[in-house]
This record gives C-alpha cells, structure tokens and sequence, in this order.
C-alpha cells in the first residue's frame, strides 16, 4: 500500500489537491457523526434562544467549513 501510494502521488494523472480536498471531506464527515439528530424520544422542548443560539453556532460551523476548516 505505501509504495502504491507513491506512485500515485508521481503519477501525471494524479492531482494532489483534489486527494486533499477528499481527504478532508472524509474527515469532515468523521466529525459530523457526533451531531446526528436523536430519536424522539430523547427529543426535548427549546425555547427561541436556544434555537437561536443553535442557529448561530451551526452558521459559524458551515461557514468553517465552506473555508476548508
């Protein structure tokens, strides 16, 4: 597998800053995991600001993520 890797990277066809941009993706991903929707019945009523204040974090995070954070 290493040296497959190697060759790859040397390979005219090749491009290294797409194989970052999917490397990062997977990551990404990896880390959304940890904010999955919970079933219902671990549901609890919020009240505007904390909606607001979920609106406001969840904003900051796409807008690192659109910046490759």
């Amino acid at each position: 597998m290493g040296d497959e890797v190697y060759e790859r990277m040397d390979s005219s066809e090749y491009d290294v800053e797409d194989g970052l941009k999917q490397f990062y993706q997977r990551k990404n991903l990896k880390r959304l995991d940890k904010y999955v929707v919970k079933p219902d019945d671990e549901r609890y009523e919020r009240t505007t600001q904390d909606m607001h204040n979920e609106a406001k974090w969840l904003a900051q995070e796409f807008e690192k993520y659109s910046k490759g954070q």
